[in-house]
């Protein structure tokens, strides 16, 4: 899921991926639309039920820190890139 903050002109993007090491959990990044830094965090989950529990959590926290749910820019490129293939 990939949140934006029109005012601050913010980023957020979560979703429930493996680590390079199969932990299951919520991958999350952060940052700026102006510029090209931000951070990645990665919160470990014992169950999918865990993550999503976690990811309904994050879903909450976006929506009451003002952000809006957006296309992913990410997503938008990769869904191009498999219709060339």
């Amino acid at each position: 899921m990939y949140w934006i903050h029109d005012q601050a002109q913010k980023y957020y993007r979560a979703r429930v991926a493996h680590d390079l090491t199969g932990q299951l959990g919520v991958s999350t990044e952060y940052g700026s639309l102006r510029t090209a830094r931000g951070r990645r965090r990665f919160i470990p989950t014992r169950s999918h039920i865990a993550a999503d529990e976690k990811m309904q959590e994050v879903v909450k926290a976006r929506e009451q820190h003002g952000y809006r749910l957006a296309l992913d820019p990410l997503e938008h490129l990769l869904k191009a890139d498999a219709r060339t293939l």
